[in-house]
């Protein structure tokens, strides 16, 4: 491996060639923090020549490279660039305007126009909305993926910071610097403090160019792939995703040179997945092997990925796509309430939101391969439910109430019974895995004497909210019992005191586990809480409860419940064991 390392500004490695980010690489994922920090380092810091780490590419053929490390740092520079070129445009400044924009696109050896910083990950927001020359930006900022999205909110701190660093200057005239990014805003300046301003975002510009950095070229690809997983595993930040984007996309060579299929696929997942949330594919990559192919940690994840692929040519696609059938149903199982909408499988939903009140993921692998084996019709709905059902009180039982630590056991339990339920093609060896899944859960199931002690330490108060999610749930389920096709929405209802929080300042000081614990609290409407409950004594409580049809029997609360604490005690009492009964497997 030839290794070429020189020290270099900016200003050299933007007339050096053409730049880019090559498939396998992350798209731009620095967060405004990052961005803020750069700016204050770059633009306020006192160093003339402020160094930046390393960039590592690898040449292409001249004058083109491919970046290694370093393209969020490329990316951001180029972002300040097209602000400053920006800047100067709309002041009047072209020739100072178009001096930038060298820096951003020039001719090529065929005398056409190209970017130096070619982010195809990008494409077509970061060419057409940023880099391109103020007068040629006519696309419209519509549906903006999740990459793009982190561009944009980028630039726009950057715009905003050049704005403020502006109004700062001492001028003889006050101006209406925020217009910048007004198009249609014709900006006019005192010739003198037109000088000075132009003078200062000079000085800006400069700053940037001058930024050092220690430039490291290899011969070729390879060599930079090498490169990519030993930066990662001598701590860089990049993901075990970002490492298996780049192992998928390095084997599976795109067909058409217009489409990247096998990226765009990617891509596709990580939009998909980015609704519920950042950081989500990480955990998805893990669940989905565990549930496919192997127990294995994240940390091991990706050599165990690598093995796999490089045994067979083949094995890259099939890896791809079954991320891409996967990603699917996980996302049912992230997000049951928008995913999941016919009646029918009001059930599974209702176990899946359970499973996320309890904030657990052991589960995620064994849950990922019961959808999957539905959506192919290897096991019935029936089953489904009742397989999901005994998983989310298992967990009820063992996380959310006695707050065990989930063992690892638990967790590659589950994979090999994930790994089972692929060869299930019937009912009889869905029984079999069936059976094998309820032993795993009930062998580690909480005995009785640990759960009602546990259960009558949850406590819910104004100032203690953080069992709320919980004592909603185990409500929700009393009701759901002898109703399964109850659609209840747990997270617009509100947990009602019935003797109120208020006594806690006199009559019942120091019983805070009594007035906040189950046997005083029921489930109610927001409007029948607000506005009619209130701080209303017990006996009015009582008499609008029963107004409303309130389902008393189900609650396990007697409609002569006059809040006495032995009334309460033993309502908790009941509720403990039935609680239990319910949810015992």
């Amino acid at each position: 491996m030839k290794i070429d390392a020189a020290d270099k500004d900016i200003g050299d490695i933007l007339n050096l060639g053409y730049f880019k980010i090559p498939r396998f690489q992350r798209p731009y994922s620095w967060e405004l923090d990052e961005v803020q920090t750069f700016w204050d380092d770059v633009v306020n810091g006192s160093a003339t020549d402020y160094f930046i780490g390393s960039m590592v590419a690898f040449q292409i053929n001249k004058p083109y490279f491919g970046i290694v490390d370093g393209q969020q740092r490329l990316t951001t520079i180029t972002l300040m660039l097209a602000a400053l070129r920006n800047a100067f445009f709309r002041l009047g400044s072209d020739n100072l305007a178009k001096g930038i924009h060298q820096f951003i696109e020039r001719e090529n050896v065929d005398y056409e126009n190209e970017y130096i910083l070619n982010a195809e990950t990008s494409f077509p927001y970061f060419h057409s909305q940023i880099q391109a020359y103020p007068d040629e930006i006519i696309v419209a900022e519509n549906d903006i993926g999740v990459e793009e999205q982190n561009l944009k909110n980028a630039f726009d701190r950057i715009e905003n910071n050049l704005i403020k660093e502006l109004t700062n200057l001492v001028l003889k005239k006050k101006y209406e610097f925020d217009k910048l990014k007004d198009r249609k805003y014709n900006f006019l300046l005192d010739d003198s403090d037109h000088k000075k301003v132009t003078e200062y975002l000079r000085s800006i510009r400069d700053k940037i160019r001058s930024l050092k950095l220690v430039f490291i070229n290899l011969d070729n690809e390879e060599d930079a792939y090498l490169i990519f997983e030993t930066l990662n595993a001598r701590g860089k930040d990049l993901r075990v995703s970002d490492l298996i984007k780049n192992l998928l996309l390095q084997k599976i060579k795109s067909t058409s040179k217009s489409v990247d299929k096998p990226k765009e696929a990617w891509n596709s997942i990580v939009n998909k997945l980015s609704k519920s949330g950042t950081d989500v594919v990480d955990n998805y990559v893990v669940h989905y092997w565990l549930a496919n192919r192997e127990y294995t940690t994240e940390k091991e994840l990706f050599a165990k990925v690598k093995k796999y692929v490089n045994s067979d040519q083949d094995n890259a696609q099939r890896i791809l796509n079954d991320l891409g059938v996967y990603s699917e149903f996980y996302l049912k199982m992230l997000m049951p309430n928008s995913t999941i909408t016919t009646k029918e499988m009001l059930g599974v939903k209702n176990s899946l939101n359970g499973l996320r009140v309890f904030n657990v993921r052991q589960q995620s692998s064994i849950v990922l391969a019961l959808l999957a084996a539905y959506e192919s019709g290897r096991i019935t709905l029936k089953n489904l439910k009742k397989s999901l059902k005994i998983i989310e009180h298992f967990h009820f039982q063992y996380n959310a109430i006695a707050s065990k630590r989930s063992s690892g056991s638990i967790a590659t339990g589950y994979s090999k019974l994930a790994l089972e339920l692929n060869l299930v093609k019937d009912n009889d060896s869905f029984q079999k895995f069936y059976n094998n899944l309820h032993k795993h859960l009930s062998d580690k199931m909480p005995q009785f004497d640990e759960f009602d002690v546990k259960f009558k330490q949850l406590i819910y108060l104004s100032d203690q909210t953080r069992n709320r999610n919980i004592i909603k749930y185990v409500f929700t389920l009393l009701m759901e019992e002898n109703n399964p096709a109850l659609n209840l929405d747990y997270e617009s209802l509100t947990i009602e005191h019935l003797i109120s929080q208020s006594t806690l300042k006199d009559v019942n000081v120091g019983k805070e586990q009594i007035i906040g614990g189950f046997g005083n609290l029921i489930l109610v409407s927001t409007s029948i809480n607000s506005n009619e409950l209130a701080n209303k004594p017990i006996e009015e409580k009582m008499v609008i409860l029963k107004d409303k049809q309130y389902p008393f029997r189900q609650n396990m609360l007697k409609q002569e419940f006059s809040g006495t604490d032995q009334e309460i005690e033993n309502r908790l009492d009941e509720l403990a064991k039935k609680v239990y009964e319910i949810t015992k497997i």
